[in-house]
This record gives C-alpha cells, structure tokens and sequence, in this order.
C-alpha cells in the first residue's frame, strides 16, 4: 500500500514506458550500428515543394531506368528492348562468360551504388544487381547505337520513332543509376578499343570512351570534352553529366588596377558627369522642370560595396525604359554565359520548345537535391523570371532574337518562366548571377539613364521627331539672338555722324 503523499502509478503505464523507453534505446543502438554514407546522394526523388502540379515532368514516358520507376513501366516493348540490347551488347565480345563477368562486377559494385540513392530501394541483393545489369547495359549499348546514328546515318529500328522522348526519360532525376555502373560496364566488355574514335582528326590509336560516348549524345555534339568532367569518377549520372555541360564559362581573373586603369576609371565619372549635367539641363528644357539631384545614380556607384546583393531586378520593358538594350550573345560557351557591360545585356540563344521545360525543371530539382552541385540553373531561372513580367517581354526577347519560341503564344512563354522555379530556394548572396544583378540594379536607378533614354524615345525615335527638335533648336537659338541684337541695341544705340 502507498505510503501518504506518494504518487500512485498505474502498473499499465509503467509498462508502457518500459516499453516506450526500450523502443527508444532499440533505435539509439540501430543508429549507432549503421554507418554513415561515405557518398553524398546524388539520385533523389523530386522535393514536393518542387514537383507542385507538374508532377508528369518528373516521370518517364518511354523507359524506366533505376529503382524509382521500376515496377511502374506501363510499356512492356521496352522491357523487351533492354534484354535484346543486353544481348546486343555481349555480341559485342567473344567471351562467353561476359555476362557472369558483367553480373560478378555490378555485385562488386553494389553497395557503392545502393548509396547513391536517397532512399532504400529494392531490398533483394539479386534483384537490384539484375535491374542494374539490364538498364545499364540498355544505356550503355543505347549511346553505343546512337554513336553509330550521327556517324554513320544508321537507324534505329526499334526507338527511332521516339528518340526525343526516350533523351528526355534519360535525363530525369528519378530515372538515373550510377554513372560508375555504367562506367563498369563499358570497362568490363574491353570492347572499347574495336570502336571508331569520336574524332575525325584524333589518332586512331586513342580508344573511345564511355565518357566521350555520353558526352557526344547529351550535348548533340555542340560541346568539347568538358573539363571538369574529364574524370568519370566525377560523374554522379547522366543528368549530372548534362548539368555539367551547361555551366557558364568560369570568368576571367581579375586584374590588378594600374595607375592607367585608375585614370581611365576617373575619365568615366567625369563623362558621366558631364553627360548627367547636359541630361539635366536638356530635360528642364523640354519637360519644365528640374531634376532634384542629376548625380544622385553617381553617387550611388560610389556605394557600391555597402549594397547588398538585390533579389530582384526589373522587367525587359522597365530596363528598356532605363536604356538597356538587350542583344543576343553569339558564339556562346554556354546557355547560362549571361553578360551586361556598358549598359547592354548579352543573352545566349534560348530556343523553347514542348521538351523544354522538363528539362529545365529537372535540373533545378537536381540542384535543390544536390547543393554541392551549385545553384545555376536555379539562379537562371529566377533571372528569366525577372525579366519576363508579361507577354511583351517576351515579345521584346524574340525581337532581339534571345528566344526562339514554338510553344505559340507568348502568353506560355511568359508563363513558363513564372513557374519555373516554382517552390525553390536561392541564396540571393550567392549565386553565378550576383554581380550582374548589382549593375543591372545600379544602371536602372543611375537617373540620368532613364532622362537619356526618354529623351532617344520622345525626340530621336523618328526622323520626324529629330527634324522637329531640330527645328525647335534653330527657333530657340534664332529667337534668342534675336533678342539678344535687340536689347544690345537699344543700350548701345550706334552713334550719329
């Protein structure tokens, strides 16, 4: 019996704390168990925040490859097609044990490549060695056979017909295997040496690799071997591969300022100065009123270490208002080489059609996933965001020619680049396009910009206009010695003989 003033506990929940206490110490010891990763993830499921309500673009249509979508291919055919391209592939070599060889290197592999996903997958050791032996080798002898359509004209009988959905299917997140399986493969046939080289003007003794083989199809050819992935051990993936090849071009180092440079730099404020002050008085004239401050921009420049990196920064149409003028950027090392210098923003090409935007959007989810990887594609799409506030935007971009569009109404495109980056994060302290966003930001509040601009648009955008402005001028500056003869005259009468 308890003593007075002792709590009584019912012995059922001492029981379940026992229980709830056991259960807890069952999950500390598990943890302590299981080692930690010693690679990073690279295969993810796409983050909900992300997905939203375009789920469709995150899932293959043609073939699944890896675990995710594993049991939910709805089309058999192409089941069948990854055997005979398995096949394909060991006629590749007169070994006949290559199979065993192929299946013993995958099983070699197997927890390296179980951690490259970032949720448990398929649980039986033979299944997942089975899964990565029949999709990899389906990849592998796929780039094999496309080699052979750009090189030789040759077709593919079986996916022909489809290839532009199959490339798509081959660069989502959540339908990628390792790219060391892939890599394995290639390596394990030794057939690498029977085939051509990729190019023309190389020497016939170098080998292809798997590498050049995937690089040659996910670029169409448009890019040289990139250096950053010229080790395949770097190469999480195709899509990761893909994502490479788009990278802007590493910017130039800087160099250190002269005395030259430094007196350079002083002409410029003093002819934006100058050309502040002619703005000004130009603009009082025309419009009858005074700008408050015509060096408040300049001085803003001035300050431009103490600002912090902007989040945002106007439209097409606000920037043209500020006299910015949009140009495309030839011979481009890439879709992300963004540039503004001297008041002109450089786009490279950006030809939109309907596979456009899973792409994008698969690329964006791989870096959300991803950090290690970088922001980017992130960072470009919340670049476009800004720019494109309307259709007319949009209108203004395929204008200069920066976008090629054959979704029909800019009222998609303009769509498109609103959701876009829909549910991502973005350090807006750190990313590829900061500095570019600080200028563009500077330029469209430096005042005299916009008075220069008005002034193009109002007085010099036609012939018209000028002869009217210049006609004004003549009156003006006739009116003005007009007077000026008549008041010397009558204070300084000519004298009488």
């Amino acid at each position: 019996m308890a003593s007075e003033g002792e709590e009584h506990v019912p012995l059922a929940r001492v029981r379940v704390e026992d229980s709830l206490l056991k259960d807890m110490k069952g999950m500390l010891q598990l943890l302590d168990s299981t080692p930690e990763k010693e690679e990073p993830c690279t295969i993810y499921r796409v983050l909900p925040s992300v997905r939203d309500e375009h789920a469709k673009d995150y899932e293959p249509k043609i073939v699944s490859i890896g675990p995710f979508h594993h049991k939910n291919d709805p089309d058999q055919p192409m089941e069948k097609l990854k055997w005979r391209y398995l096949q394909d592939l060991l006629d590749r070599t007169r070994d006949n044990n290559m199979l065993q060889k192929y299946v013993d290197k995958v099983r070699e592999l197997e927890p390296r490549a179980r951690e490259q996903y970032a949720e448990p997958v398929e649980p039986d050791s033979d299944a997942f060695v089975k899964m990565m032996v029949v999709d990899g080798s389906f990849v592998v002898e796929f780039l094999i056979k496309m080699y052979y359509v750009e090189k030789e004209r040759r077709k593919l009988d079986a996916v022909n017909w489809n290839l532009p959905l199959l490339r798509n299917d081959l660069l989502l997140l959540e339908n990628q295997i390792p790219f060391l399986v892939l890599e394995s493969l290639f390596e394990v046939s030794d057939f690498g040496d029977l085939l051509p080289d990729l190019g023309e003007e190389d020497d016939d003794d170098v080998p292809v690799t798997l590498l050049k083989l995937a690089i040659s199809y996910i670029t169409k050819d448009k890019f040289e071997c990139l250096p950053s992935a010229s080790d395949p051990s770097l190469v999480h993936h195709l899509l990761h591969l893909y994502h490479l090849s788009l990278l802007p071009t590493p910017p130039e180092p800087p160099v250190a300022r002269s005395c030259c440079h430094t007196m350079v730099h002083m002409v410029k404020k003093v002819k934006a100065l100058a050309s502040g002050s002619f703005l000004w008085l130009l603009s009082s004239l025309l419009h009858c009123r005074i700008p408050l401050d015509c060096c408040e921009g300049e001085r803003a420049l001035d300050d431009e270490e103490s600002v912090r990196a902007p989040r945002v920064i106007p439209s097409v149409t606000e920037l043209k208002e500020s006299g910015v003028e949009f140009k495309k950027k030839t011979n481009a090392g890439s879709l992300l080489d963004v540039v503004f210098r001297d008041g002109v923003l450089e786009i490279p090409v950006l030809a939109i059609q309907e596979r456009t935007p899973p792409l994008f959007r698969n690329l964006i989810a791989f870096e959300q996933c991803c950090p290690a990887s970088g922001s980017h594609f992130t960072c470009y799409a919340a670049f476009l965001n800004n720019l494109v506030d309307t259709p007319g935007d949009v209108a203004i971009l395929k204008e200069r020619g920066v976008i090629e569009s054959k979704l029909g109404q800019d009222e998609e495109v303009a769509d498109l680049f609103h959701k876009l980056g829909k549910g991502a994060y973005l350090d807006f302290e750190d990313h590829y396009l900061v500095e570019l966003f600080k200028e563009v930001r500077r330029y469209h509040e430096f005042e005299h910009h916009r008075w220069r601009a008005k002034l193009m648009h109002d007085y010099f955008g036609n012939p018209w206009a000028i002869i009217s402005l210049v006609a004004a001028v003549i009156l003006l500056v006739v009116t003005v010695l007009q007077t000026f003869y008549t008041m010397y005259a009558y204070y300084h009468p000519p004298s009488k003989s």
